[in-house]
């Protein structure tokens, strides 16, 4: 069985085979990544890693109520818009872009999940910062515990229409970034 427990280590705690089983592709995802990470295919790996990071965080995080909510996103929203559009007026670079692409150290940070620009003769990419995930991600999360607690059904509650309207904004998102 998957769940049975194989040892404990310390700090960590108890091991399961699942661990183990588990471990294999994480280690052969990040080993991937470490080695083609300035290559042209390092966006896979980082992608895969990003998008296995956002589905934890989903899984770990809770908003308490949508007080916390609002204003974690409204913040948020500013708190972008500051440092992609404002800064380099201050700056003279947008800051985050900066600390994304690595401040010109050559490494990047892999809190973002890079989308190859096809037909782009210099090889470009776009960035999407895991914040415009994970952050509205977290909204869905709560409206779906909320219209549970409520016994809302599906079609009835709060969750359905942010779902859609959360794939449509980052549909958007990814359009915006591929035609620009």
């Amino acid at each position: 069985s998957l769940r049975r427990q194989l040892c404990s280590l310390p700090e960590i705690g108890p091991v399961v085979s699942a661990d183990i089983v588990a471990s294999v592709p994480a280690i052969s995802l990040v080993a991937g990544w470490l080695k083609y990470r300035h290559s042209s295919i390092g966006w896979f790996f980082q992608d895969v890693i990003g998008v296995g990071f956002l589905c934890m965080l989903q899984r770990t995080l809770r908003l308490p109520n949508i007080k916390v909510a609002t204003l974690l996103l409204s913040v948020m929203f500013w708190f972008d818009i500051f440092w992609v559009f404002i800064s380099p007026l201050l700056f003279k670079k947008s800051v985050m872009l900066e600390v994304a692409k690595g401040a010109g150290t050559g490494e990047t940070v892999p809190m973002l999940l890079r989308i190859p620009q096809h037909n782009d003769p210099l090889g470009g990419e776009r960035m999407l910062g895991f914040g415009d995930i994970a952050l509205p991600g977290l909204l869905v999360s709560y409206l779906l515990r909320f219209d549970k607690l409520s016994k809302k059904s599906l079609l009835g509650g709060y969750f359905t229409p942010c779902v859609v309207g959360y794939f449509f904004g980052l549909a958007a998102a990814t359009a915006v970034l591929a035609i620009t």
